[in-house]
């Protein structure tokens, strides 16, 4: 189990050094790019049609 939890470790470790070097700050930036086009959209769907779509895929028993 020491082994399995020495491999978890070394991979965060390789996750943190790969964000400083800068992956991370272009995934933050594709990421913003995702949030603000999605905030797009919901601003052309009316909070009435959002409510109705979603009654109509998850209908209430």
């Amino acid at each position: 189990m020491d082994v399995i939890a020495g491999i978890g470790n070394w991979a965060l470790g390789i996750g943190h050094w790969a964000l400083g070097i800068g992956i991370g700050h272009r995934a933050s930036v594709v990421l913003e790019r995702l949030e603000n086009h999605y905030r797009k959209v919901r601003r052309h769907v009316s909070s009435t049609s959002s409510i109705e779509y979603l009654t109509a895929t998850h209908p209430t028993h």
